[in-house]
């Protein structure tokens, strides 16, 4: 079954490897004449075999005598498993005696006498007598010896093996004594290789010390030379533990360290070929994908331009184990009616796996040297354009999002809506598909695009905001909501033409109610219904934005006379449009979004229609709260009690004078643009206010940043005389 190797062989297999320093002194090598196996006649090495299989046998017999086998692992006292431990060890302690004087690594007379403690290791009851007695220790540096017999190894191998299976202790022995390593480049040897790689799993499964020194011994690299020479068959237990092993291990950074930066790329054609099983091709791809978890590996991907590999893998996830795609497919769903419990798991794994490569593909494409290998007319990318159109959920994520990343500079996005018209599938996707994540990642991909001035007014005409309107009515899918309203504001940014998308009725009926309902009626109800404050925001911050559209310099050519239209259309189709600020001024977590609340409040009070809307929100306690506070506290502010605006890390730290500057410049700015939200207040409602608002809001006129009244006296007298009138209106806001 096996052969000899020659010196020369082992050593060469075995590498130059040094013992470590142990309390055991090192095995004498083939050629030392001072072996004290060398010195005995062939009868007396029989005789020292007896000896060993008869106290052995001895103690066996005593331990089922003393009924300490698995029973009393688990029935008997702690003295009595003590006692039958102490037994044991004492029988191997003898047995380690006659071992010493036996050895001698050309010995056939040690080959069988590894053998019978390698058979008799297999119970679980002897594994930890056999490392508190040192005759692990003893194999373990048989493994280590340069010259030893091929079959004397094995045998020890399986020793080691048993000895460890489920035995943290003895794992650990092995990993203190430095032991991997030896045991480690026996996978090179191909006569030895059958039991070194489950000999190996034993040692390392669900042991973190263990794996991480397997892995900086250089593990990884050696399986995957072998996966990459085939010496192991594709099928089999033998590949199979290989590819579990290599699973386990490349999970430690030590390992992934000690590899070939190009170890992904391997790992991705071994799992391409068609006879690989599913559990392999699950645990291949999972190793190649923590790989590509280092930057290094990304990289090598990418420069030798083997990305093609992974998007192949993915591809064959379900071509090859997906009995639903290969019938040509008629749902994005991954399960089918007649799948048995385990077809039904098995979709499962794919589809984890899927996600997990995705998410590496997706940091693999944001890198610069991704965008320079594959341009955006190579075959790369044209696949991943019809992937944005392909049946598969997950195929149409991994293209979206790889895509996205490619859509960070003006000229790749112009490029792609004008030229590639990538946004027609995608706006598809978010109007039709049923699955979260392609909507989410369409999404995201959308609003990269969107950030082009000059492809809002294309995406609108897409039908883009119609399509976004089904994504806010998703209310058990908060995350797809927030993904719908980021969009429609990032679109509607700076744009008069996706404005008016936004503004177009749900009916063309004007017999029917939803005539005189919008799109924009649409997000405006998500801000009413959600719970979720960055939904909320996002839905407020849209409407700021349409406001600074409507009120800017007019730089699109729209004419006056249709600004003046569709800001009549806004507030007199959405009595409810100022709601949503509300929220932006009444936040203190975020300032420069409560000052981009006050500025839209003030863009709004510039037509009459636009001041009553706004008029109704200052009827909320928390909206006139808002306002008396900012404007006491601007008045008061020093620099002991200034209000600190949150920092990036690279900038200033909050306490830093810079920091200040801004917030006492911001906080300047949110007073001004009250001054002029209540100016034009006065102007368009006058003698409508109710006399304490009226006289209120000529005071922070008269003063202006000189206001420096108490916040809670002023609230009160503002409050208490207009409720003395009738005229108080608390608005149900969420802050």
């Amino acid at each position: 079954m096996t052969t000899d190797l020659t010196y020369e062989d082992a050593f060469n297999a075995l590498y130059s490897y040094r013992l470590p320093s142990t309390d055991m002194p090192p095995m004498k090598e083939a050629t030392d004449d001072s072996c004290p196996g060398r010195q005995l006649s062939k009868r007396e090495q029989e005789e020292l075999l007896d000896s060993l299989k008869t106290i052995f046998q001895n103690a066996v017999e005593a331990a089922d005598e003393d009924g300490d086998g698995d029973a009393q692992e688990v029935q008997g006292s702690e003295s009595s498993k003590s006692a039958g431990n102490a037994k044991k060890i004492k029988a191997l302690e003898e047995i380690k005696k006659i071992l010493d004087r036996l050895w001698f690594p050309t010995s056939e007379v040690m080959i069988r006498a590894a053998e019978v403690l390698a058979n008799g290791s297999r119970a679980p009851e002897w594994r930890r007598p056999l490392g508190q007695s040192g005759v692990l220790e003893f194999f373990c540096q048989v493994v280590a010896t340069p010259g030893v017999r091929s079959e004397i190894t094995l045998q020890s191998l399986r020793l080691v093996g048993n000895s460890c299976a489920d035995t943290d202790e003895n794992r650990q022995r092995v990993v203190d004594h430095n032991n991997l390593k030896p045991i480690i480049q026996c996978l090179r040897n191909p006569s030895l290789v059958e039991i070194a790689v489950p000999v190996v799993y034993n040692i390392c499964l669900d042991h973190d010390s263990a794996a991480q020194q397997a892995g900086s011994a250089g593990l990884g690299a050696i399986i995957l030379e072998t996966i990459s020479d085939q010496n192991i068959p594709r099928t089999g237990a033998l590949f199979d533990t290989t590819c579990r092993l290599l699973e386990l291990v490349s999970s430690y950074t030590e390992c992934r360290d000690a590899s070939p930066e190009n170890a992904a790329e391997l790992l991705f054609k071994a799992a391409g070929e068609p006879e690989v099983e599913l559990d392999d091709f699950l645990a291949l791809v999972g190793s190649a994908t923590a790989y590509l978890q280092d930057v290094r590996s990304q990289k090598s991907l990418v420069k030798a331009r083997s990305v093609e590999f992974p998007l192949s893998i993915l591809v064959d996830s379900y071509s090859r184990f997906s009995s639903e795609e290969r019938q040509s497919i008629q749902t994005s769903s991954e399960s089918t009616e007649n799948e048995t419990s385990q077809e039904k798991e098995d979709q499962k794994l794919l589809s984890q796996m899927r996600g997990n490569l995705i998410e590496a593909l997706s940091e693999v494409s944001a890198l610069d040297e991704f965008a320079k290998a594959y341009p955006l007319d190579s075959r790369l990318i044209g696949s991943l354009r019809l992937w944005l159109s392909v049946p598969q959920a997950q195929l149409k994520v991994c293209a979206c999002i790889m895509l996205g990343n490619l859509a960070r500079s003006d000229e790749v996005c112009r490029e792609m809506v004008q030229l590639y018209k990538v946004h027609v599938p995608l706006t598809s996707n978010i109007r039709e598909s049923s699955e979260g994540s392609v909507m989410h990642a369409a999404a995201g991909f959308l609003k990269n695009l969107s950030l082009l001035q000059e492809n809002k007014a294309t995406l609108a005409d897409a039908g883009l905001i119609e399509a976004c309107s089904r994504l806010w009515k998703m209310d058990t899918n908060p995350q797809i909501q927030y993904a719908g309203a980021s969009l429609a504001r990032q679109l509607i940014s700076k744009s008069y033409d996706a404005i008016q998308h936004l503004l177009v009725s749900l009916s063309q009926d004007p017999d029917s109610p939803a005539y005189s309902r919008t799109y924009l009626s649409l997000l405006l109800s998500l801000f009413e219904t959600s719970d979720q404050t960055p939904t909320k925001t996002e839905v407020a911050r849209t409407i700021a934005a349409i406001c600074r559209v409507l009120n800017s310099t007019n730089d699109s050519g729209t004419a006056r006379e249709q600004l003046e239209e569709t800001n009549h259309r806004l507030y007199s189709l959405h009595p409810n449009v100022g709601h949503p600020i509300s929220v932006m001024v009444c936040q203190d977590k975020w300032p420069i979004v409560r000052s981009e609340g006050w500025f839209a409040y003030a863009l709004m009070a510039r037509t009459e229609e636009g001041a009553s809307v706004v008029n109704e929100c200052l009827r909320s306690t928390l909206v006139l709260s808002s306002l008396l506070k900012t404007v006491s506290r601007t008045a008061s502010t020093t620099n002991d009690d200034t209000e600190r605006v949150p920092s990036p890390p690279d900038q200033p730290a909050p306490n830093q004078p810079a920091n200040i500057d801004a917030t006492v410049d911001m906080q300047e700015k949110d007073v001004e643009n009250i001054l002029v939200l209540v100016s034009e207040l006065s102007k368009w409602l006058g003698e409508r206010m109710g006399p304490a608002r009226r006289q209120f809001f000529d005071d922070i006129l008269r003063k202006g940043k000189s206001f420096a009244g108490s916040f809670s006296e002023l609230l009160e007298q503002v409050t208490a005389v207009e409720e003395a009138n009738g005229d108080h209106y608390i608005m149900s806001t969420t802050t």
